[in-house]
């Protein structure tokens, strides 16, 4: 995905974009992701303020500004409270299956259906989900989704052991479900 960045769009002074050079701390992809999930969202010029207001400070630490970026993008895209818990289960499989072989929203869903709580998710529910991830998530056409850095994962495995809704040991019980189920109707 190509992403045209023009500082007039969105009012943004040399002053200012020298400003977000200093947050992100010599790491690129804090650059590249803030660019993306500004502009994807639905008030850019709104975006880009939050972030130059007085109350964006520049971390002492790189990655814990990279980390706070990654959070507004994961609460943005969940949107309401009750979309928590099914945007955590979609990032922990990603997780979970990244390092071996992504998977796609026909497959992530076929993973969640094997939970109560996420019976009704399809692949459209998860192609939504992953669709507003976008500044952290791409999508081969039809194929495995993917993340666009590896700090990503990083970022997710700690919150996986830690804060989510849904937990690691969960997640390896949903997708060993899953596995076995599938198993269990598709082979002859």
């Amino acid at each position: 995905m190509t992403t045209k960045f023009r500082a007039s769009e969105l009012e943004v002074t040399t002053e200012q974009i020298s400003q977000l050079v200093v947050r992100s701390q010599g790491l690129f992809i804090w650059s590249s992701t803030l660019i993306k999930y500004v502009l994807s969202s639905r008030n850019p010029k709104h975006e880009i303020k939050q972030f130059l207001s007085p109350a964006g400070k520049t971390s002492e630490k790189p990655f814990e500004a990279l980390y706070g970026l990654y959070d507004q993008v994961i609460e943005s895209a969940i949107g309401r409270k009750e979309n928590t818990a099914v945007t955590h289960a979609i990032l922990g499989v990603i997780l979970l299956s990244a390092g071996r072989r992504p998977l796609s929203a026909d497959a992530i869903a076929v993973f969640l259906r094997h939970d109560k709580r996420f019976i009704s998710e399809d692949r459209n529910s998860v192609l939504h989900t992953t669709h507003s991830l976008h500044a952290v998530l791409y999508e081969d056409r039809d194929g495995p989704i993917r993340v666009l850095h590896p700090s990503f994962l990083d970022y997710l495995q700690g919150k996986l052991e830690s804060g989510f809704t849904v937990r690691g040991e969960e997640m390896h019980a949903l997708m060993l479900r899953g596995s076995l189920a599938t198993m269990h109707g598709g082979l002859k």
